[in-house]
């Protein structure tokens, strides 16, 4: 098959706030799916991101936890994201 590219990658990271800390990586994460495009054009297939989701998602009555959702929604809807707990999630058993 000439012309096919399979030369994909997948995305690793861990440790994702919403803090103004991590704003800047979820941006740089958006960037690098998209290319800069708002059109998914990139060799990114899927995202791993393993552990520590916002660090506590029931911080701030539950509204931590939305805030990044929404921050991640932008590049999250666009492709394939898998998540592993972190130890930040063994705080409720790993339940939130």
């Amino acid at each position: 098959m000439t012309g096919v590219n399979f030369n994909k990658k997948i995305l690793m990271f861990g440790d994702l706030d919403v803090s103004p800390v991590g704003i800047p990586t979820n941006n740089k994460i958006y960037d690098r799916i998209t290319k800069g495009n708002d059109d998914y054009d990139s060799d990114i297939v899927s995202v791993f991101h393993m552990g520590d989701m916002a660090y506590e998602l029931e911080g701030n009555n539950g509204t931590k936890g939305d805030d990044y959702f929404r921050a991640i929604e932008k590049w999250a809807a666009r492709i394939p994201y898998m998540y592993t707990p972190g130890n930040h999630e063994a705080a409720h058993n790993f339940s939130a």
